[in-house]
């Protein structure tokens, strides 16, 4: 194998890991949830919610396109990377500044109660840390065990505390404390485990910052335009309903987010890969790894948006409390967005590496969109609203990304017998639905995971061979 190339080992234990980290963290915030939504009630968790949502700005903002630039370079080399960790925090840092700005500014928007402004503020100024988790240099060498370990460990440190400090409603002007305690413990591991790994931070140089600045801003544009799809409706909608909707529609929000994310941990264990293909232009090698895993996305993201959507009443009650049941139609809505965000990612991939003022050109275009669509459905149809326009938004990545990847990988012809099967399983899928609507929550809720897990991989079977064999190219 060529040197710096990834064996099918490396990709499966980098996208495990992720995976890993990402269900088992997932299963503490809902525990943190799920505990935050019984003790302390829509309203307040709806102030909770704002503040996430300022904080996953200023973290977006901040790391931009210089994360994206750094992964890419550290994937091809490893020298320096104690400078290139200096180089990207003070790039980071200068970014977050117009970010609290802007974020400062919305706040001021919001007509809720005088402790919104507060608690928001508090969550999102955390994201000032962000920069030093340098997720960059475990992305670009493909240690994802770090990233896990890290994540995993400020999410359980954030997961406790609420369990162990909120008890009610009074308790919520807590949360910024204990969210930061979560961030500080997750940098603290990353810094640690850098230096084990990859030696000592160094210093950096004006010129280099300047020079980085520059680099990152068109990448920057594409990925802030892009990684607003992950919050951006909470905070439109939290112009427009009360606090108690607010905190409805979030907590319904979760279980779609997670296919979302889960998703993005895939495409982002096989960045690497595509970082080194398609930037030395073999086109053959891209073109065959999207061949093989656009039936993954396909299969197990349409399986799973299809049962949480017929079961998300179940869930929603047994989890949160009975009150957030409610949310279960706009959730059945937004858990489309999973196998399409999982698709476009693919295909973003491609153009990140081959074509990035493209990708951000087609972010920035789809994310206008979005947003467009949110101040026209939000205002008129509440949660709803703003659900469709988040799934309608995903659809345009999807078609942008598609359109202007096919330069580079040209026609892609999707394996016959994968798509037979998936036509069969969806007929299985609604079956299911259909058996499913007279039964018990709990039946509901175990059912769903069964036929997701079946009608999900089955498809894919005749495909396994396909995947190995690509994922061995460099």
């Amino acid at each position: 194998m060529a040197p710096g190339t990834s064996t099918v080992r490396t990709i499966l234990g980098n996208a495990g890991w992720l995976v890993l980290a990402e269900v088992l963290g997932r299963l503490l915030t809902i525990g943190a949830i799920a505990h935050l939504s019984r003790r302390l009630g829509p309203g307040p968790m709806g102030m909770v919610e704002l503040g996430l949502g300022i904080f996953g700005f200023v973290s977006l903002v901040s790391l931009g396109g210089v994360e994206v630039l750094a992964t890419r370079r550290t994937a091809r080399t490893a020298s320096g990377l104690g400078r290139l960790a200096t180089t990207h925090a003070a790039v980071a840092w200068i970014w977050t500044l117009p970010a609290l700005v802007v974020a400062a500014v919305f706040l001021q928007a919001f007509d809720h109660p005088p402790p919104t402004t507060l608690i928001a503020a508090g969550i999102g100024a955390a994201a000032i840390l962000s920069p030093l988790g340098v997720r960059f240099a475990f992305q670009g060498r493909e240690r994802m065990d770090a990233l896990a370990l890290a994540s995993l460990l400020g999410q359980a440190v954030w997961a406790c505390s609420v369990l162990l400090v909120v008890r009610d409603a009074g308790d919520v002007a807590l949360i910024p404390a204990l969210w930061l305690a979560g961030e500080v413990a997750r940098v603290s591991l990353s810094l640690s485990l850098f230096g084990k790994r990859f030696g000592r931070i160094q210093g950096t140089s004006l010129r280099a910052v300047r020079a980085w600045i520059v680099s990152s801003a068109p990448v920057s544009v594409g990925r802030i335009a892009h990684g607003l799809v992950y919050f951006i409706d909470v905070l439109v909608l939290g112009l427009f309903a009360p606090l108690e909707v607010v905190g409805l529609y979030a907590v319904g929000l979760r279980l779609p987010l997670f296919l979302v994310t889960v998703a993005a941990l895939g495409n982002k264990a096989l960045f690497p890969s595509f970082a080194r293909s398609v930037g030395e232009g073999a086109r053959e090698d891209g073109a065959a790894l999207m061949r093989a895993t656009i039936p993954l996305m396909v299969s197990v993201g349409l399986a799973a948006a299809i049962t949480l959507a017929v079961s998300g009443s179940a869930f929603l009650g047994v989890l949160f409390g009975a009150a957030y049941s409610a949310a279960a139609p706009w959730m059945a809505i937004l858990v489309f967005r999973g196998p399409v965000a999982g698709l476009s990612g693919l295909y973003r991939m491609t153009l990140w590496t081959s074509d990035p003022g493209a990708e951000a050109r087609d972010a920035v275009l789809a994310t206008a969109l979005m947003i467009a669509l949110l101040f026209v459905l939000t205002p008129g149809f509440g949660p709803a609203g703003a659900a469709s326009a988040m799934l309608l938004g995903e659809l345009a990545y999807l078609l942008l990304y598609r359109l202007h990847s096919g330069r580079f990988l040209g026609a892609l012809r999707l394996p016959t017998p994968w798509a037979v099967l998936q036509v069969l399983c969806l007929g299985g899928l609604g079956a299911w639905a259909w058996w499913v609507s007279g039964q018990s929550e709990v039946m509901t809720m175990v059912t769903a995971l069964l036929a997701g897990a079946v009608f999900g991989f089955l498809p894919l079977l005749p495909q396994v061979r396909a995947l190995r064999a690509a994922l061995r190219r460099p």
